[in-house]
């Protein structure tokens, strides 16, 4: 059990019930830091005593410093801060309760240290899942979930030593304010309408996410990443009334589910208590006043943002963290009424471009590379001589020579992703035979996820095609100058 705490975050809604419940468990902490909040941060400095006070704003930070200069405590800032946060001696569990990917450094400084991790910043598992998760297992660090769907995932899964054993998570998500909208009514939407959360009080940044669903996508990387388990077992559902927090579906048919208030302070209290449990401020469910419990699909046409952070789970490599950096920068301009509601996802779909491409030149780029060249070098003397235009310049010339020779290689771009196109559609086809028992919603999108991926890979294609001719322009042109100046033109 939890004796003494650093807490990253501190004035944030997290950071504040954490505080609630390290004073109701009589917990001790060690450092506090924030962003930029000095009378709040001032303020439970005073209370909690801690060895250390960070402010990531370094003007804050000097305030703070002449506030807080009748006390011992030291006040540092910048990232170096949060580090020292982290890494503080005193602490045995550090609470990551940072908002963004400013969360990852301070993390794994942590965990290298075999601290527990009460993690409540599911961008550092998003962008470096597979980075933190073998830092934890070689420095014996636990991770402890906070948020309150893989804390009900984490709880159902307690006695499951095989993996193997689960069919699939399900994580419950409330919908947002924006439940039951079309696309065409979401258009116009306000920072001001999105903020508007039906159950959950928490922060701007990731109350934006809840309204776009973002958050859910991003909790489906998190949950793939903490539990090892592909794109394929993780779901998600919507369920307005924020009880049932997420459930395990187990391969034998019986589901475990974890229920209670929508409120943080449960799954942050066992963080600090796990393996153990102990008495919670926060109040208990009651099954009798509760009412019905509801679910129903996410339509990922009104909110393409969940089906964008699969797409991104489902390519791995940098497309997890060119979302998550993307969906930052974008929440933030949406939040200052710069852009509209769905300028959001149109950002994030732009950023994942990259990524893809990178992807398929890796793959396709030196095979069809070396095909080129050698097309090139074996270029027969009656096109040179077609080439030869009185008075035509040597772009001209180039062009002249490199048309006829692109084609084939553009045409091989596009076989090699219809191969890929084919192995999807087998990849699908083999999923749906051997698992009979899914639900159509799983394979449905599970297909449309893997038909974006094609999507993706023939549009690249199209682009990598393009990008081969202005390629093969600047060749040609260099090798007719490498001729013209052995005085072979």
């Amino acid at each position: 059990m939890t004796k003494t705490i650093a807490l990253l975050g501190s004035t944030g809604s997290i950071g504040r019930q954490t505080l609630q419940v390290a004073r109701e468990l009589k917990l001790r902490v060690a450092a506090l830091a924030a962003g930029s909040s000095v009378e709040l941060l001032e303020a439970q400095a005073r209370e909690f005593s801690p060895r250390l006070a960070v402010l990531y704003d370094k003007d804050a930070a000097a305030e703070l410093r002449q506030r807080l200069r009748d006390t011992d405590i030291e006040v540092l800032a910048g990232p170096e801060g949060l580090l020292a946060a982290a890494q503080a001696e005193e602490a045995d569990t550090v609470v990551t309760a940072v908002v963004g990917s400013v969360g990852l450094e301070p993390t794994l400084a942590a965990i290298r240290l075999g601290r527990r991790i009460a993690l409540a910043n599911k961008e550092t598992l998003v962008c470096a899942g597979e980075l933190v998760m073998a830092a934890a297992r070689e420095c014996g660090a636990d991770i402890v979930p906070v948020d309150s769907e893989h804390s009900a995932i984490f709880q159902c899964l307690q006695g499951c030593a095989d993996r193997r054993e689960i069919k699939r998570l399900i994580l419950t998500c409330s919908g947002g304010p924006f439940f039951g909208k079309r696309y065409e009514e979401l258009e116009h939407m306000t920072p001001a309408d999105a903020l508007k959360h039906p159950n959950w009080s928490m922060g701007a940044k990731i109350t934006i996410d809840s309204a776009t669903l973002m958050n859910k996508g991003l909790e489906v990387i998190e949950a793939m990443r903490l539990y090892d388990l592909p794109l394929l077992k993780v779901e998600a559902v919507i369920h307005r009334q924020s009880v049932v927090h997420s459930l395990v579906e187990f391969v034998d048919g019986a589901v475990l589910a974890q229920l209670g208030v929508p409120d943080m302070r449960i799954p942050i209290g066992l963080a600090m208590t796990y393996p153990n449990r102990a008495h919670n401020p926060a109040p208990a469910l009651d099954l009798l006043t509760c009412g019905p419990l509801t679910f129903d699909a996410i339509d990922e046409t009104a909110f393409p943002c969940f089906a964008l952070a699969k797409q991104a789970a489902q390519l791995g490599g940098t497309a997890c963290t060119a979302l998550n950096a993307a969906n930052e920068e974008a929440v933030g301009l949406f939040l200052q009424d710069k852009i509209g509601f769905y300028d959001i996802a149109d950002a994030v779909e732009a950023a994942l471009r990259l990524p893809v491409v990178l992807m398929f030149l890796w793959k396709n780029l030196g095979f069809c590379l070396i095909i080129f060249l050698a097309a090139l070098q074996s270029i027969p003397q009656p096109l040179y001589e077609y080439a030869q235009l009185e008075g035509a310049g040597f772009f001209t010339r180039a062009f002249r020579i490199t048309l006829p020779m692109i084609t084939p290689t553009a045409f091989l771009v596009f076989v090699l992703a219809w191969i890929n196109a084919f192995k999807i559609f087998k990849e699908v086809y083999f999923i749906a035979g051997a698992y009979p028992d899914y639900s159509v919603y799983t394979l449905q999108n599970y297909m449309n996820n893997m038909f974006g991926k094609l999507n993706y890979q023939l549009v690249t294609a199209a682009a990598y095609s393009f990008g081969l001719i202005v390629f093969a322009l600047f060749g040609a042109l260099f090798f007719l100058q490498r001729r013209a100046a052995r005085g072979l033109n």
